[in-house]
């Protein structure tokens, strides 16, 4: 195992091995438990439709989901970062991850000000 770097992340020279996929799924589900899932029912309508073999349907609920997340910034950097980890696109999920750190960070800069004023 390679170990880390001063911020927690990966060292380069273990991009794609399994424990840096591990971390980067961890990483994903934890994102997205911190956040609600604007398309979770669509996807729940989704895999009921794919299950009752009701393909038509499932083509609509596909495109509404894929309208809801484009217009939620946050939940379209969430599903791009799981396709990255799908498509073992690590650096790309890693970037994103950070991206999605930077917001949470200035989201609670902006808390502080807002509330401690």
């Amino acid at each position: 195992m390679q170990g880390s770097d001063a911020e927690g992340n990966p060292k380069k020279s273990s991009e794609g091995s399994p424990e840096v996929e591990n971390e980067l799924f961890t990483k994903v589900q934890q994102q997205a438990l911190r956040r609600k899932d604007p398309a979770l029912e669509l996807r729940s309508r989704l895999a009921m439709a794919v299950a009752e073999e009701r393909y038509d349907d499932a083509v609509i609920i596909q495109e509404q989901i894929g309208q809801k997340i484009g217009n939620d910034h946050i939940a379209s950097l969430l599903y791009q970062m799981e396709q990255a980890i799908s498509e073992e696109r690590y650096q790309d999920a890693a970037r994103i991850r950070d991206e999605l750190q930077t917001f949470d960070e200035t989201e609670e800069k902006v808390a502080k000000i807002v509330f401690d004023e």
